[in-house]
């Protein structure tokens, strides 16, 4: 590469960062800025502290965590950070749940889950779900669970290829406990542990409405 590309190169970088810091500069700037010797007013200094504030997912109200958006998809219910753990929670004030079908014994009775470590989440109940006239119905058990950030998975590097989990197929007719083995996806991902509001801090539900504000 010549001087002359370089410099030029450099006259377009430069371009772009400004033009994305011109487009953007509405959206992260503060409402109002100060110098030395400037008579600062209260709602001034008010609307700077609202403008930091973060978004906050409420029920009925009261703050229950941090909006904690990771992206577009947010299954009808909103994202939440409570310091500690995340979580999400229905409009319904239900944590929501998540649709994972495997569990650790062949009659499909212990559940696990591939949420990774820190989230909360509910686990469906293969005893709750039927099957109607040809339509699989699904019930899910509203009980939470959650893993630990430094929680271990249940499965480990010398059951690959030989150790086994079990899948509960919905769309078999009747539907059927089958048998699955485990691979490397299976141990960074299967968790076992139930939710406790004494160590995440999150309620099993929720008042409602549930509503985003700062």
């Amino acid at each position: 590469m010549n001087k002359l590309t370089k410099i030029l190169l450099s006259i377009l970088i430069l371009n772009f960062v400004n033009g994305i810091t011109s487009a953007n500069s509405d959206n992260f700037t503060l409402p109002h800025s100060f110098n030395a010797g400037t008579t600062i007013s209260a709602s001034q200094m008010n609307e700077n502290l609202n403008f930091l504030k973060p978004y906050l997912v409420k029920s009925n109200g009261t703050p229950i965590g941090i909006y904690h958006l990771t992206d577009i998809w947010e299954h009808n219910g909103k994202l939440f950070f409570n310091g500690t753990y995340r979580s999400a929670v229905d409009e319904d004030g239900k944590i929501y749940a998540t649709q994972d079908f495997s569990y650790e014994d062949s009659n499909c009775s212990i559940p696990i889950s591939s949420v990774k470590p820190g989230v909360v989440f509910r686990i469906p109940d293969k005893n709750l779900s039927y099957k109607q006239e040809n339509i699989v119905i699904s019930v899910y058990k509203d009980v939470p669970y959650y893993i630990p950030f430094d929680a271990q998975p249940i499965f480990n590097d010398s059951d690959i290829g030989t150790g086994k989990y079990y899948r509960y197929d919905l769309w078999s007719d009747p539907p059927l406990c089958a048998e699955q083995t485990v691979d490397t996806w299976s141990v960074k991902s299967y968790y076992l542990i139930q939710n406790d509001y004494n160590v995440t801090g999150i309620q099993n539900s929720y008042a409602t409405p549930i509503t985003i504000g700062k």
